[in-house]
């Protein structure tokens, strides 16, 4: 019911707020790690203030509504990186979170909203004002 509401209120399709610090520090964990060029690794934070806590994504998958802390990777072989992290999972009302490239993105049409070429489910973005800075963008996927 709470995510229902949040939905119909728009406070539902945003990924919570922007914390830099704690998030490029996310960014230069994944970049500590020896991760395979051009492939999509899964990572998962089991605390999100922690970027100590990165380990890889287990199987079963989290459970439904339970995602936030789900870190997508990809790296260039030249090692450019591309991250995104999910902040905020809210079930059938969406995934929500930031995506960190070294490379330049920009959106694109999508089937059903644009998007942004980055590792994982969280694709979409509301168009260029989801773009933070040269390197952020919020994004987010519909479930």
């Amino acid at each position: 019911m709470v995510s229902y509401v949040a939905v119909l209120l728009g406070v539902g399709r945003r990924p919570g707020w922007f914390h830099r610090d704690r998030l490029e520090a996310i960014v230069a964990e994944v970049r500590r790690r020896a991760l395979p060029a051009n492939e999509v690794v899964d990572l998962y934070l089991e605390d999100m203030s922690d970027p100590r806590s990165l380990r890889p994504w287990a199987e079963p998958p989290v459970a439904f509504g339970k995602g936030a802390g789900h870190v997508w990777t990809e790296r260039t072989p030249e090692g450019r990186l591309k991250v995104v992290i999910e902040t905020t999972d809210l079930g059938h009302a969406g995934e929500y979170g930031f995506a960190f490239s070294d490379l330049p993105l920009a959106p694109v049409p999508g089937t059903q909203y644009p998007e942004v070429c980055v590792p994982g489910r969280l694709i979409f973005v509301e168009g260029p004002e989801s773009q933070i800075d040269e390197h952020w963008w919020r994004v987010y996927t519909d479930n």
